[in-house]
């Protein structure tokens, strides 16, 4: 296999140049940016008014400044809302609300959109896609789990299915998976033959009867008409008495292992910089978006603390969506395989068109996910921060009020770390 390396700090702009860089050197094309359109916008939402040097008060907790998750807001009756002959509804729920509505009309052309019709579309798509993606692997592990699930689906249907792939193969032209089958039936019917006679060899010979001896024979005769050879008794005996280890061609299994290896470096290289490595990168760009009004009012040990675990919950929120997870991890997989496909055949295939609506999607659960993970992390860290300011200046207060004994009664020296310019004047002029 004449496959081109990577360079490992070689970048790439898109997925698509760098499998043309790893099958064949790099391949000059342009990618297509399609525009995204703007939002739709609430026509009875007020306008936004901003100055343009607008301060933040002293006493307004970090957390404030954070924007509210879209799906933190909890449905309202209609009668709640309602305003004389209008509804009162803000930006963000007149977006969900007219993105609904799209979502309506588009399925009542195939469905009657229900919660329960939608919810049983969506478990029915999921499965396929699973099944469909576990057949395409080619794996064997994969391809049994599917034939389990058809074969218990309509064992009737799977019993036609397995009847009929012999003559399939055939008029396709598939010589090499017929040629398989037929060499299994072969060895299937030869060992059930000599499993038939093996407690016929523990009798002597000379004591067997015409039927016995015919019966050996029989079976013997079957492996010479399939194979062009026959075990003799010797054969039969040591083959009941031990299992005979496989020969294994070692510079086959090499070579094998080899390809294995330079296919699992390059999807580990692509994966690092267009799947996985995209992923990661989204998140950690929305948490540093979430987190920018408020920094400067932690420092930088407190502010990387909380994006970590901003990080840390928003992949446990994730994990918890398991059938989102789920899709996701099944079209990884199937990312992976066209991957490694393309890889073993020296042939070019363009990702790109999977891996940026897989990157979407997760950028979107996270978008949506990260408002409200900030907000609760910033106000507990802000309380953190006062009752702990409170705390010092309430040891401070003690401390003013000790005496030094050396001086007859006169106050003690004490810092002035942690105080305001007007706490340490009245101290001082008190």
């Amino acid at each position: 296999m004449s496959t081109a390396a990577v360079a490992p700090n070689e970048t790439f702009s898109s997925p698509r140049d760098m499998m043309d860089s790893i099958l064949a050197g790099p391949v000059s094309e342009t990618t297509e940016v399609i525009p995204q359109e703007a939002p739709p916008e609430d026509p009875d939402a007020p306008a936004e008014q901003t100055s343009p040097e607008s301060e933040v008060p002293e006493d307004e907790e970090p957390g404030d400044d954070v924007p509210a998750a879209e799906d933190d807001e909890e449905d309202e009756d209609l009668d709640s809302i309602k305003d004389g002959k209008k509804y009162r509804v803000n930006p963000t729920k007149m977006r969900r609300l007219l993105e609904a509505s799209k979502i309506v009309k588009a399925a009542q052309e195939h469905f009657e959109p229900t919660p329960e019709a939608i919810l049983d579309h969506y478990q029915r798509a999921t499965a396929w896609n699973h099944m469909t993606t576990d057949f395409k692997t080619g794996d064997p592990a994969n391809v049994r789990a599917f034939m389990e699930h058809w074969a218990g689906e309509s064992p009737e249907g799977f019993a036609t299915l397995a009847q009929n792939l012999p003559a399939f193969l055939d008029q396709t032209g598939q010589q090499g998976p017929l040629r398989s089958i037929e060499r299994q039936v072969q060895n299937a019917l030869v060992q059930r033959g000599y499993q038939e006679i093996l407690p016929l060899l523990s009798i002597p010979e000379a004591e067997r009867t015409q039927a016995q001896k015919n019966q050996i024979l029989a079976a013997q005769n079957r492996d010479y008409y399939l194979t062009k050879t026959y075990k003799k008794e010797p054969e039969l005996l040591a083959m009941s008495q031990k299992r005979q280890t496989p020969n294994v061609d070692r510079r086959a299994q090499e070579l094998e292992q080899r390809e294995s290896n330079f296919i699992n470096a390059r999807w580990n290289e692509f994966d690092a910089q267009h799947l996985t490595g995209a992923r990661d990168a989204a998140l950690t760009e929305i948490i540093d978006a979430a987190f920018k009004p408020v920094e400067g009012r932690y420092n930088e040990k407190i502010l990387k603390s909380l994006k970590r675990d901003a990080r840390e919950e928003v992949q446990e929120t994730l994990k918890k969506r398991s059938e989102w997870s789920r899709n996701q991890d099944i079209e990884a997989s199937d990312i992976q395989r066209e991957f490694r496909q393309a890889l073993k055949n020296n042939s070019k295939t363009n990702l790109t068109p999977r891996i940026e609506p897989w990157v979407s999607e997760y950028r979107q659960a996270v978008n949506r996910i990260v408002p409200g993970v900030v907000r609760g992390l910033t106000s507990a860290a802000t309380k953190t921060a006062i009752d702990a300011n409170k705390a010092e200046h309430d040891r401070l207060a003690r401390g003013a009020r000790q005496t030094a004994p050396s001086t007859g009664g006169a106050p003690a020296a004490r810092t002035a770390r942690g105080m305001t310019y007007e706490q340490l004047r009245d101290s001082v002029f008190s």
